[in-house]
């Protein structure tokens, strides 16, 4: 092949961008990315940009566009990080130059107390991604419902084909009120928020029977009140006819 049909191959490839315009829009995508979800990892952001190594995050790193800080639970918990990435002031800035108006303006929390579950929500999101095409709406962009009562925040929201699905990943077993407490939120999301379903990933056959048995057609679930030091129930919701097929549940390896 010779050099003018090399050229206009790899144009081709890059969808009629410059070298340049594609590393500018690959640095967008990931800053874009950690925006979103409030902080990411080495390993989602090479993926993201199609790095076959940790070459990229560590090059906008050293840009001065991503601060790099070590999670604590590496090596002690499984599936923790070694590595944790937020947005540095400049990494901010090549976010909200592009922005408008209805973005949620950015904070860097890292969740260290459940980073394993908010790692692989990412990780699993981004996967969809790929495989799906799906757009997507984080927690942390969902959130300004988090005070109204019987409302829940799902890990993400998923947009699949014109449905809107909000996404669980469980890890551990909920019991008792805090299980009550998901149930009614998960029925909420369906009955009150335009929610078309439910997506539920966990690696447990116990968690994923459990779930099944709480929302059987008819069962009671309480709504939970705190009165000084006693919880008490202050009202209960129906499952309603059919919800149980309103959710996908998926069994994961970890």
């Amino acid at each position: 092949m010779d050099t003018q049909k090399l050229v206009a191959a790899w144009r081709a490839k890059l969808n009629g961008q410059t070298s340049k315009e594609v590393g500018q829009q690959k640095i967008h995508e990931a800053c874009l990315w950690i925006y979103r979800w409030g902080f990411s990892t080495p390993s989602i952001i090479d993926s993201l940009s199609g790095a076959k190594s940790r070459g990229f995050s560590a090059r906008l790193v050293s840009k001065g566009l991503l601060k790099s800080t070590l999670c604590p639970s590496y090596g002690g918990v499984k599936h923790a990080p070694a590595k944790v990435l937020t947005l540095t002031r400049p990494g901010i800035e090549v976010v909200e130059a592009r922005a408008d108006s209805k973005i949620v303006p950015y904070h860097d929390a890292i969740p260290f107390h459940q980073i394993v579950h908010d790692v692989l929500v990412q990780t699993i999101t981004l996967e969809k991604i790929k495989t799906q095409q799906i757009k997507y709406f984080t927690a942390r962009e969902n959130r300004e419902s988090r005070n109204q009562p019987g409302q829940k925040i799902p890990d993400a929201v998923w947009l699949i084909k014109g449905n809107i699905y909000a996404f669980e990943l469980e890890l551990s077993a909920k019991r008792s009120r805090e299980l009550d407490t998901t149930c009614a939120g998960l029925i909420n999301l369906v009955t009150n928020q335009n929610i078309n379903g439910i997506i539920i990933y966990s690696p447990s056959d116990a968690i994923i029977n459990r779930y099944k048995e709480s929302l059987k057609i008819g069962n009671k679930i309480d709504f939970w009140k705190r009165q000084g030091t006693r919880w008490v129930s202050e009202s209960t919701i129906t499952v309603p006819d059919n919800f149980l097929s309103k959710i996908i549940f998926k069994k994961i390896e970890l």
